[in-house]
């Protein structure tokens, strides 16, 4: 018997602002030519994120005397920010300009296979969780490693999804 699952999941996400304010001074008559200046100020982030865990072994299960399983689990989540300040001023007024952009990308992988000498599967629940047993304490400390919350829920579904 063998039963395997697999499960990929990407989300981006984007966001843009601009925000403008302007003051303008009644122009008055003078003999100088007239002049601006600018100022601009500008930052960025990028962030990038990877993780991945790989699991494989044996464990005993009610009819037959070893079940071989395999996970593999890969988290990858890369983030973008940036500001910018525009500040313009002249005879006649001034406006500042501010700016924002942000972005996010985010993909999971999840591949489980189980396989026993069975030819049988009447008690593949039960096998599925004694290798859910096995499993769980490795992939509860990478799911929060990853910064992923509340990820064992979803994990744990995925497995009896193979029942």
């Amino acid at each position: 018997m063998q039963v395997s699952t697999s499960y990929s999941a990407t989300s981006l996400s984007l966001a843009s602002e601009t925000m403008k304010a302007t003051l303008a001074v009644p122009a008055t008559p003078t003999a100088t030519p007239a002049t601006t200046d600018r100022v601009e100020l500008s930052e960025a982030a990028l962030n990038f994120q990877s993780a991945s865990l790989s699991l494989s072994g044996t464990t005993s299960g009610k009819r037959e005397p070893e079940i071989g399983f395999s996970l593999d689990l890969d988290y990858k989540s890369a983030s973008f920010a940036a500001a910018s300040t525009q500040i313009e001023t002249g005879s006649t007024g001034g406006s500042v300009t501010l700016q924002r952009s942000a972005g996010e990308v985010r993909s999971s992988d999840f591949n489980f296979s189980m396989e026993s000498a069975s030819d049988g599967s009447d008690h593949l629940n039960d096998e599925v969780s004694k290798v859910s047993k096995e499993i769980k304490p490795a992939v509860k400390e990478f799911l929060s490693a990853a910064g992923v919350k509340g990820g064992w829920g979803q994990m744990n579904r995925l497995l009896r999804s193979v029942a």
